[in-house]
């Protein structure tokens, strides 16, 4: 449904990648009909592309797709996202590994991977949906989101840093 915009961001991402939405595509319509020729945006996802999207797919190929990017306050709501959430801001993207769907092993292997080499803001892996896939959002200067670098894993509904979770083997019981 979205156009391509042609305005590449990496060696293997694009704008339009960053406005899909599986369930609600004409929602992700409106939102790229509103960005799509907003520099402040590309220039964001450019950076998002660079230190999130664009090495975690060179470490694991080509399998990796963006299940969710920027999103307004409807999209947002829509999928059940955050009232503070980054894909709002338009530094986000949520990471889906196809050929690893099932393999909880190496989608672990994955985030601790992504959390020892990437430049993030946030990682948050969500290892109990059906996609298990890994959020990534990047520092960029917006008022009221504060610079940081935390990793955390979504468990019964509830976020744990990831270094606790681990430790405590919740994957392990």
């Amino acid at each position: 449904m979205v156009k391509p915009n042609k305005t590449k961001l990496s060696d293997n991402f694009y704008f339009e990648e960053y406005f899909i939405s599986d369930n609600y595509p004409e929602l992700a319509q409106k939102v790229y009909d509103k960005n799509k020729n907003d520099g402040e945006v590309i220039r964001k996802l450019k950076h998002h592309a660079l230190c999130i999207t664009q090495p975690f797919r060179e470490h694991v190929g080509d399998c990796v797709e963006l299940d969710s990017g920027v999103r307004d306050k409807y999209l947002n709501e829509a999928v059940g996202g955050s009232s503070t959430s980054d894909h709002m801001y338009a530094i986000a993207g949520d990471m889906f590994v196809s050929k690893y769907v099932n393999d909880m092993d190496k989608m672990k292997e994955l985030f601790i991977w992504a959390t020892k080499n990437l430049n993030y803001r946030q990682l948050i892996w969500y290892p109990q949906t059906n996609t298990k896939f890994i959020h990534g959002s990047i520092n960029w200067a917006i008022e009221d989101k504060p610079f940081k670098r935390e990793a955390k894993v979504q468990w019964d509904g509830r976020y744990i840093l990831a270094d606790e979770f681990f430790r405590r083997g919740y994957l392990d019981a």
